[in-house]
């Protein structure tokens, strides 16, 4: 069904046949209704699109218009959305009102006076002219312009001018049998029309902005020009890199005076100017595109970057002018700040010769990590303008408009094509490819180690219901998915699954890759564009996927079962992580005691060795709380705080902090319902869900009934009171999950609780709504549909709450104290985020810092520098609401990114810990920490 704007303007297309009512149509949706949703703007840039390039057909509508009504109507249009774009446009919203300005005429003064365009008529009436060819000038040009404008009247007089100045006659610049005199009036009303249909060139544009600006335009207008002049006249990359400098520089100075609204009152010449202004700036931007293509193609043959230290010098330069002209077009603008500035430093050291990028240096590292964040920021680019024009533009719009499929089919592709992100992305894998090959760097990480044959089948995401019908589950599937959020589990995909390819960077300990490591599925990541061709033509076929931390193999996939495809389909897959091991893997099939975790189903002493609910309504400090009390989360936090403490006394040099805490334990939720007397509404709720089905959203139903009643329910007032003793005043809090149905071996939950950071005790309403919060999300679905593949009875799981305080760190950590793949018990491997952990946990695009440190030596191994684009931090200037705010991250002022001897430094500090031997489960199973 068509969105309403899309209606309204095929509504009125429908009544309105020549240009000027077309942009009737337009004016009166925008302008005088003022609907400026992004529904409308897109919509009305496709629209006028279609209309200027003649796929929406203009008629004479059988009116006398002169062209000034036209200019009025674009001022009107122009006013409203340019205020809109400076107002606080979202960014989407920001896109469709670029691709709407170039489409309007101009409404400078010689076009809004009564009677414009007079210079046609006295071409028509010249006495020096043929009777005939004054008569189809009048008649096919004058008197059509000066009735029913449009813009089938700029192609009729480039045909006219090609033919009066391409006379087979004319010779050595004479005009054949035309006067030169007409032929030059001819060619000045040329230029004047395609003004006002603001086709004029960039240097005609340039001009009358030179002309109508200040001393500072005039003269950065005179320098591109002049640098666009001399292009060709000195090495190519050298020259193209100044202009496009130059063009960037004019641009920036250009959006710099378009930041400010239109005044109230403004008057029509410096709207007039605006908007030369405006189009100067996206031509530009147009500009700056043919310039990246042809640098491109000067430093790069098919996908690769040619070698040698200028071709870097000139290839970063050129991305760090691209990442500018992106933020100029006000997309992401903190995310380009913060790469430019990335960039910056990198291509200062590339121009004195100081980046090394040679294996396992680190520049190659730095490098690498900017030019896949620079990737990601392309890819958004262009997943927007698909999401902001591909089903607009969709056959039902275009069809009722009378635009061919073909067309409305390729208008987004041509949109992403035309645009600076299309040079950017290419190069920025081109460079990475050849920052690959400098270092022998893998485009693939393995996540969790093992091998796997099956389908493989492409999805959107790990969701119920992604198999497409007819998946063969039963002969084992290997998915490759397009992107994750972090959260899923891999089997609610469905069964039969053996392997994941992502099609993002994941850090390797978030909830997905812990879930994942738990259910024996081996897991690999790949963002190479060429090597996901080559996957997604392999869809349906039978593969093999190898991941592991040895290197890259390349077995053969055993012959399919009779009833699967044909063995010729089988093709070999394999994934290693960027900084290979030699350690061999054992099979990802088992976990610690050799069980397959999947299978298994979780025993009471799995549960904790029984729960104790004798503390039921009452409140244990952290340091005391016992795992039968508060559960391993609970305990475990209280192990760091007596440890912490230890430290400090034993060993200042590996002294390390802990959050104090609290711990509201199992049973306090259960008083709670029972001094309600609802217990056997609790009840009857809790034997509900575990009686319902899946199918049907059942199951989905009966969690939202029970997360509704338990999330009213509040501890007693005097817990509170006695919580608040025990807590530092005034201290911003977290209130953190502590189940026995997590942080267990076969069991780790990862993510599937809440927690409600930024909260006050000193507001008892918000922190016991927060509480409540975290024992709600007990009985989410997706928890409850884990505990099912547990073999969990929901009447065994209980939630206690860990209350801590909320730290704002500068950096936080996971660490898994053996090699997660490798299983080398020597090797703690840390991964380390800017702000809090929760980007660590979540499935955020991109890479953590991931060092790897032998607990015997003390040696650190850097793997991976940090791309990630955000960092989660508390907003300590607003009120303490549980929200959290994301802010960019600049890693040039990150010392975990730009010093060596920072990451060693830390490294062996977090192995000093002694962690290792601290958080080792029953059986010695290894675990991981989070801090």
């Amino acid at each position: 069904m068509l969105a309403d704007s899309a209606s309204a303007l095929i509504g009125g297309d429908q009544h309105s046949g020549s240009w000027r009512q077309k942009l009737e149509v337009v004016e009166r949706v925008i302008a005088r209704e003022g609907r400026q949703d992004l529904d409308t703007l897109a919509h009305s840039a496709i629209y006028l699109s279609w209309i200027g390039s003649g796929a929406v057909t203009c008629v004479e509508d059988g009116g006398h218009h002169r062209p000034c009504r036209h200019a009025e109507l674009a001022r009107s249009i122009f006013s409203a959305v340019e205020n809109k774009q400076v107002g606080g446009a979202s960014p989407e919203e920001l896109l469709a009102i670029r691709r709407l300005h170039p489409w309007l005429p101009s409404f400078t003064e010689e076009f809004t006076a009564s009677v414009p365009l007079t210079r046609i008529r006295d071409i028509a009436h010249r006495s020096d002219l043929p009777h005939d060819l004054k008569q189809e000038i009048k008649h096919t040009i004058q008197n059509k312009l000066h009735r029913n404008a449009g813009p089938e009247d700029l192609v009729a007089t480039e045909i006219m001018l090609k033919r009066i100045t391409g006379h087979g006659k004319q010779r050595n610049g004479e005009h054949g049998e035309y006067p030169p005199d007409f032929v030059s009036e001819f060619k000045k009303f040329h230029r004047e029309l395609k003004d006002f249909f603001n086709a004029s060139s960039l240097e005609e544009r340039l001009e009358r902005v030179r002309n109508n600006g200040t001393g500072d335009t005039a003269i950065m207008v005179d320098n591109f020009l002049s640098a666009k002049a001399n292009l060709g006249t000195s090495p190519p990359i050298d020259q193209l890199n100044a202009t496009l400098s130059s063009a960037t520089a004019l641009r920036r100075h250009l959006c710099d005076g378009l930041r400010h609204p239109l005044g109230q009152g403004e008057n029509d010449g410096s709207i007039a100017d605006r908007q030369q202004r405006r189009l100067a700036e996206l031509e530009l931007e147009k500009y700056a595109f043919v310039l990246l293509s042809q640098l491109e193609s000067h430093m790069a043959v098919p996908g690769q970057l040619v070698s040698g230290s200028m071709m870097w010098v000139g290839a970063m330069r050129a991305a760090h002018n691209a990442i500018i002209h992106l933020s100029l077009s006000q997309w992401e603008v903190n995310e380009c700040n913060a790469v430019s500035k990335d960039l910056e430093e990198l291509l200062a050291e590339a121009e004195q010769g100081r980046l090394q990028l040679g294996p396992g240096q680190d520049g190659a590292l730095r490098l690498m990590a900017m030019l896949e964040r620079t990737r990601r920021l392309s890819e958004g680019y262009s997943e927007a303008l698909l999401g902001l024009f591909a089903q607009r533009a969709g056959e039902g719009f275009a069809r009722a408009l009378g635009v061919p499929d073909h067309t409305a089919r390729v208008f987004c592709e041509s949109e992403i094509r035309a645009s600076v992100v299309f040079q950017l992305s290419k190069l920025c894998t081109a460079m990475l490819k050849a920052t690959r090959a400098a270092t022998g760097a893998s485009a693939w990480d393995a996540i969790v180690s093992g091998s796997a044959e099956g389908t493989l089948v492409e999805v959107d995401r790990i969701v119920p219901g992604a198999l497409p019908s007819g998946a063969a589950s039963d002969q084992g599937l290997i998915l490759l998915v397009r992107r994750a959020d972090g959260d899923e589990e891999v089997t609610a995909a469905g069964e039969g699954v053996r392997g994941v390819i992502l099609c993002q960077e994941l850090p390797h300990l978030s909830h997905l890759g812990v879930r994942a490591r738990q259910e024996s599925v081996a897991f690999a990541t790949c963002e190479d564009s060429d090597t996901l061709v080559g996957l997604k033509s392999m869809v349906g076929q039978r593969i093999r996927l190898d991941a592991s931390a040895a290197g890259v193999q390349q077995p053969p996939a055993s012959r399919a079962p009779a009833a699967a495809l044909p063995a010729s389909s089988h093709a070999p897959v394999s994934a290693a992580s960027s900084r290979p091991r030699q350690e061999a893997s054992p099979p990802a099939s088992s976990n610690c005691n050799g069980r397959k975790a999947s299978t298994v189903p979780i025993s009471e002493r799995a549960l904790g060795s029984g729960v104790d609910l004798t503390k039921a309504d009452t409140v244990v400090p952290l340091d005391v709380v016992e795992q039968t009390q508060g559960g391993a989360k609970s305990s475990s936090c209280g192990v760091l705080l007596r440890l912490a403490a230890e430290a400090a006394d034993q060993n200042p040099a590996a002294a390390f902090k802990a959050p104090r805490g609290v711990c509201f334990p199992y049973g306090t939720m259960e008083h709670a319902v029972q001094a309600e007397g609802r217990t056997a509404e609790f009840n009857s709720l809790l034997e509900r869900v575990e009686a319902s089905q899946v199918a049907g959203g059942e199951l989905e139903a009966a969690c939202k009934d029970l997360q509704a009643f338990v999330s009213q329910l509040r501890p007693s007032s005097d817990v509170i009171f006695a919580a608040a003793k025990m807590l530092p005043p005034g201290a911003r809090l977290i209130a953190r999950s502590s189940a026995n149905v997590e942080d267990l071996e076969g069991l780790s939950g990862a993510g599937l609780y809440d927690s409600i950071p930024n909260v006050r005790i000193e507001e008892p309403a918000e922190f016991g709504q927060a509480v409540a919060d975290v024992w709600a999300s007990l009985y989410t679905r997706r928890a409850v549909l884990s505990r099912r593949q547990a073999g969990v009875a929901e009447g065994t799981a209980v939630m206690s709450v860990l209350v801590q305080e909320l730290l704002a760190p500068d950096i936080s950590f996971v660490l898994h104290t053996a090699h997660p793949l490798s299983r080398d018990p020597d090797l703690l491997v840390a991964e380390l985020a800017v702000g809090l952990g929760e980007t660590l946990a979540s499935g955020a695009r991109g890479s953590p810092w991931r060092l790897s440190v032998n607990k015997r030596t003390g040696a650190v191994e850097t793997l991976a520098l940090a791309n990630l684009s955000e960092a989660m931090v508390v907003d300590e200037s607003a009120a303490a609401t549980g929200d959290l705010v994301k802010v960019p991250i600049d890693y040039s002022k990150q010392p975990l990114s730009t010093s060596p001897m920072a990451r060693a430094t830390l490294g062996r500090c977090l192995s000093g810990l002694g962690l290792g031997g601290s958080v080792v489960g029953e059986g010695g199973c290894s675990g991981w920490v989070e801090q």
